[in-house]
């Protein structure tokens, strides 16, 4: 019997998804050759693991048993390959993290270099990866710690709060409603055209409620960055959470915060429940929730 990290891999991510379309993203694979590594795997163990139709992907009895040796297996790998890179890189013990872009570029980057000046027998390796990514790649193995926006994740990843957060309208300087200081979703939604990222919209249409019944953007984008660079364009306004005010001032705009209703964003530190993190990288998590406190560094 040949089985191969990849084919389990491959079984574990659909198994876990329900989706080889999704599982193909995560894995960064075209559908064909995922398909390829789960059908050699079932070939190897002579079983079929997966029910597939073409709405869904369900497991097999003989599925379910495998599943949990299978990710147990690629979990195990994956910590030997951390453990490798880590004696690679003159001794230095590696504590891998994965979080949202503007998050990482915003206030963990600087943090995160304060937290290595004083530890400097450890390294952090970082991941910029989308918010629906950060919790698969802490249960997958491929990250110690995530840090993610409050939302339902499991009970598999254990949960320290980190720091909240308050949604700011961000736009141009001389825009009328900067005179308000404070506005209203009312304010602005219908008023100017709305630039957003597409994973935010639904996010926020969530958060609001009642209130998202007006909320349609005019212009959707991958990264909030482009977002900026349509706002100091002139081409309309775009909803940014307050850690990304020193983002926003390096394109000239202003950020206000918005009232009625104020949308609150928790945000918290993630690990495996069932695997307790190393000392170094607890000692990451506590000076990020003092960094957090204080106002995060300024370097």
């Amino acid at each position: 019997m040949n089985l191969t990290i990849g084919q389990l891999r491959a079984f574990v991510t659909v198994a876990r998804l329900s989706s080889f379309t999704e599982a193909a993203k995560r894995l960064h694979l075209t559908q064909s050759a995922l398909s390829v590594l789960v059908k050699d795997l079932e070939r190897e163990l002579d079983v079929r693991l997966l029910d597939r139709t073409t709405r869904s992907v369900k497991l097999t009895a003989a599925g379910t048993k495998f599943y949990d040796a299978a990710e147990s297996s690629v979990l195990a790998f994956e910590r030997a390959r951390q453990s490798a890179h880590a004696l690679s890189r003159a001794g230095k013990e590696v504590i891998s993290m994965s979080a949202p872009q503007l998050t990482l570029c915003t206030v963990l980057v600087p943090a995160i270099s304060e937290f290595l000046r004083q530890n400097p027998m450890l390294d952090v390796n970082v991941t910029d990866d989308a918010l629906a990514d950060v919790p698969f790649r802490v249960l997958t193995g491929d990250a110690d710690l995530g840090i993610s926006p409050d939302r339902s994740v499991g009970e598999n990843l254990e949960r320290k709060p980190l720091m909240r957060d308050i949604l700011h309208l961000v736009c141009l300087p001389d825009e009328p409603v900067v005179r308000s200081k404070r506005v209203k979703w009312k304010d602005f939604v219908g008023h100017y055209p709305l630039i957003t990222s597409r994973e935010f919209t639904s996010r926020a249409r969530l958060d609001l409620g009642v209130e998202a019944q007006n909320l349609h953007a005019e212009y959707e984008v991958s990264h909030l960055l482009t977002a900026f660079a349509m706002v100091q364009a002139g081409r309309g306004v775009t909803l940014a959470p307050m850690h990304a005010h020193r983002l926003a001032t390096t394109f000239g705009l202003v950020m206000l915060p918005i009232s009625e209703p104020q949308v609150v964003r928790e945000f918290a530190i993630l690990s495996r429940r069932d695997r307790p993190v190393s000392v170094a990288a607890r000692r990451l998590v506590d000076f990020l929730i003092v960094a957090a406190a204080k106002g995060w560094p300024a370097t």
